[in-house]
């Protein structure tokens, strides 16, 4: 019976010592174990900017988001964005949500317009931020039409920084010559060449114009010709690049016409004039002007006989013919050169 007791207590002794053994050994490596790295395990995804404005279109809401803007003025920005926004709204643009970001370069801003939905993008070269009332419509109107040649400049919405620009003073002025055919209604004269200049001096779609006209160059034995100085008023259709114009006047003018084996006409005096042309490239340096022009003298050309006495085959002196006086429309084709 003592012998069972020392085994009992001897197995009891080996399971304690076993039992220290293995909690000092998991407590050991669990010691020597990498510790985790403090902080968060993952980094959280940035947030987006807040909706800085919106705006509604006819059956459409937008929602414009300010992005990346570093060296631009928060509050400028902010307002910036939504001009952007409601011009959305009143091209009725894409509805959905659009983010509008500002980079400076040097003294100019590059603003940029990004439709989320489709990725598509615009941008437009800015001097300053009070440009955003001319940039924001062509820039919306970039990204609706989306079209990678954007929409051309006109000479409302071009920006400073554009070499092409047609950012004019109040009044801009414009040089062209050119060369002119004329031939005249009411008689036969036939065609004559002749050379033109014009001065014209701008402001948006309205225009002054002076004019100086020289013609008469033909070899055939009808031909009209004419020498005029005149004033008058321009209107273009449009400010697009190249556009339609009329325009309207007053000239001093000397018309005649050659009639051939018929006594010569001339005339000279105040007249009004009608036009209607073609002008392109007008946002560059050189452009070209076409146009068809009428005259309406306020006097009718006359024959003379110069005070000759006229006599027939036997010498006998005969009366000479009578004096002709017709009304004329002198009609010229001009085509020429402008210089801006």
């Amino acid at each position: 019976m003592y012998r069972s007791y020392k085994l009992g207590v001897f197995m009891f002794t080996v399971q304690a010592v076993s039992l220290v053994a293995y909690v000092g050994v998991k407590s050991a490596l669990a010691d020597d174990a990498p510790q985790p790295a403090a902080g968060p395990s993952a980094v959280a995804a940035p947030r987006p900017p807040p909706l800085v404005g919106t705006g509604s279109g006819t059956n459409a809401r937008y929602s414009c988001v300010l992005g990346d803007h570093g060296g631009v003025d928060s509050d400028e920005a902010r307002t910036a964005t939504d001009v952007v926004c409601t011009e959305l709204a009143k091209q009725n643009a894409l509805a959905g949500e659009y983010e509008v970001r500002f980079g400076k370069l040097g003294s100019t801003l590059i603003v940029t317009l990004v439709q989320r939905s489709t990725g598509t993008e615009r941008q437009v070269v800015i001097s300053g931020m009070d440009e955003m009332l001319v940039a924001a419509p062509r820039l919306v109107a970039e990204l609706t039409k989306s079209t990678s040649a954007g929409v051309s400049p006109s000479v409302d919405n071009v920006t400073a920084p554009e070499t092409r620009t047609s950012l004019h003073k109040a009044t801009s002025a414009g040089f062209s010559m050119g060369l002119l055919g004329a031939t005249a209604v009411g008689v036969d004269p036939g065609f004559s060449g002749g050379v033109s200049l014009h001065l014209g001096f701008r402001m948006g779609q309205a225009g002054v114009a002076l004019d100086g006209r020289a013609g008469g160059i033909g070899s055939g034995d009808n031909k009209l010709v004419l020498t005029d100085v005149g004033v008058g008023g321009r209107y273009y259709i449009t400010n697009a690049d190249m556009t339609p114009f009329v325009a309207g006047g007053v000239a001093l003018s000397y018309f005649g016409a050659d009639r051939g084996n018929n006594p010569a006409l001339s005339g000279s005096g105040l007249g009004a004039y009608a036009e209607i042309g073609f002008e392109g490239f007008r946002t560059s340096r050189t452009g070209f002007i076409a146009s068809v022009r009428a005259d309406f003298p306020f006097f009718s050309l006359n024959s003379s006989n110069d005070g000759l006495y006229y006599y027939n085959y036997t010498g006998t002196a005969v009366t000479p013919p009578p004096t002709v006086s017709t009304y004329v429309v002198p009609v010229t084709l001009d085509v020429g050169i402008v210089f801006n």
